[in-house]
């Protein structure tokens, strides 16, 4: 029976055919066989990545750690921290996802990961665990979605998350010190209250706050009571109004005042 991948046995680059799970992506290469001889051989790849990866002969290495349970021979379980690797950012991913309890990356390893790679995982891990999730170990696609029906998972993805050019700025406001953050004046309801998940700028979750009141100000008629320039890190108010005025257009802030609804350890 003729292999409907039979027409494309010449193709220098990998063959996307629809597979039953979505994409798979198909390159030939010439291999031995038992007597010796050439013979075109199809191999499949559920990424184009790795695909593409064979034919240059490159990829890509991810280490980092889990936390796995190992079954003692008294029949009790204790956890171990087991190093693994991937070829697949996306994997990583995965991996941190079902695990996010001790999940690590050792510094001598950081080098693997992008910049933009390292945080995505970092503040991916600290939003699990705040919200949460535990390590589900080998659990099957009904368990894996039951827990993220968990109400803290659930009420986690209610709030929206807001990050400060500065982070002592989210820090202050997390330990009460600062009562208030600028924001820009965006057409809503000022009277309307949000909470919101406060992270800095490595990615970790530091509490949740409330905006219990809005007042929209001019920036020219900001004046010591709405605001500390101190605090937000000028000299003087005249400074922070210039800060301001280089950074939203229409000169209208928003002076939102917040209640810390918690702080995460």
């Amino acid at each position: 029976m003729k292999s409907k991948y039979k027409d494309y046995e010449n193709a220098g680059l990998p063959i996307f055919d629809l597979a039953k799970d979505g994409i798979q992506y198909i390159n030939y290469f010439n291999v031995k066989d038992k007597k010796g001889k050439d013979k075109l051989v199809p191999f499949f790849y559920d990424s184009l990545t790795e695909a593409l990866g064979d034919i240059i002969n490159e990829g890509f290495y991810y280490a980092f750690n889990v936390v796995v349970m190992i079954l003692l021979e008294d029949g009790s379980m204790v956890e171990s921290l087991e190093r693994r690797h991937e070829h697949d950012f996306g994997l990583v991913v995965r991996s941190l996802f079902l695990n996010p309890v001790g999940f690590s990356i050792d510094d001598a390893d950081k080098n693997l990961y992008s910049e933009q790679e390292y945080h995505f995982l970092m503040k991916l891990q600290s939003y699990l665990l705040i919200s949460g999730r535990e390590n589900l170990g080998d659990a099957d696609i009904a368990e894996i979605n039951a827990a993220s029906l968990k109400d803290t998972v659930a009420n986690t993805r209610n709030y929206g998350i807001k990050t400060f050019a500065k982070d002592n700025i989210a820090s202050l406001i997390i330990d009460k010190k600062k009562k208030y953050f600028i924001s820009k004046n965006q057409t809503c309801d000022v009277n309307k209250q949000d909470r919101y998940l406060v992270c800095d700028n490595s990615g970790k979750f530091l509490g949740l706050i409330e905006v219990v009141k809005k007042k929209v100000k001019n920036i020219e008629d900001l004046t010591e009571k709405d605001v500390d320039y101190k605090l937000e890190g000028y000299r003087s108010l005249k400074g922070l109004k210039k800060y301001l005025s280089d950074t939203y257009e229409d000169n209208e802030v928003v002076i939102n005042t917040v209640k810390v609804i918690r702080k995460f350890k």
